[in-house]
């Protein structure tokens, strides 16, 4: 579910990003992302990580959603994703992996997995972190690292030195 909040939250834009570094396997596979989004909506900030280029028009129409991997990262403030009171971070900070309840705080989510062509998640091969962090040395455009373990016991650790904002 984090995964489609995230996803969804880019939808509006996307737009090219550089300088990713990302290392760890899933499930014995070593992930080639090698392309960094990021975007704001009212309650989190989230960078999404794939395979390949993606473009605005991409992101616009929805043709992203076509099976390639994808790690969404979310950073908020205080309270559950959806419920009145999270905030978009306001400054650079670490931001600690968490689940329901999301307790108050510079709180993170991180998904990977893939979405089918109606842009949902496809449920069998969707992962979620459960603990690790996520730092953000800026905000616009997002810069920072991560420390993910997920929930198969894979551990994966990356850097984004500039994903392009979309407005």
């Amino acid at each position: 579910m984090e995964m489609r909040i995230v996803a969804c939250a880019l939808l509006a834009c996307a737009c090219d990003g550089t300088q990713v570094q990302i290392d760890g396997t899933v499930r014995g596979s070593a992930l080639r992302l090698s392309h960094a989004i990021s975007t704001r909506t009212s309650n989190v900030q989230a960078v999404l990580f794939t395979e390949g280029s993606l473009t605005c028009d991409e992101m616009r129409r929805g043709t992203f959603c076509d099976g390639r991997p994808i790690l969404a990262v979310g950073v908020f403030v205080r309270g559950a994703l959806g419920r009145p009171g999270d905030l978009v971070p306001s400054a650079p900070g670490k931001f600690a992996i968490v689940g329901p309840p999301f307790p108050d705080g510079n709180d993170a989510v991180a998904t990977y997995g893939s979405l089918d062509s109606t842009c949902h998640a496809t449920a069998s091969e969707t992962i979620t972190a459960v603990s690790g962090s996520v730092t953000l040395d800026q905000l616009s455009p997002a810069a920072g690292k991560f420390l993910l373990t997920m929930s198969t016991g894979d551990e994966l650790s990356g850097r984004f030195d500039h994903a392009t904002v979309c407005p």
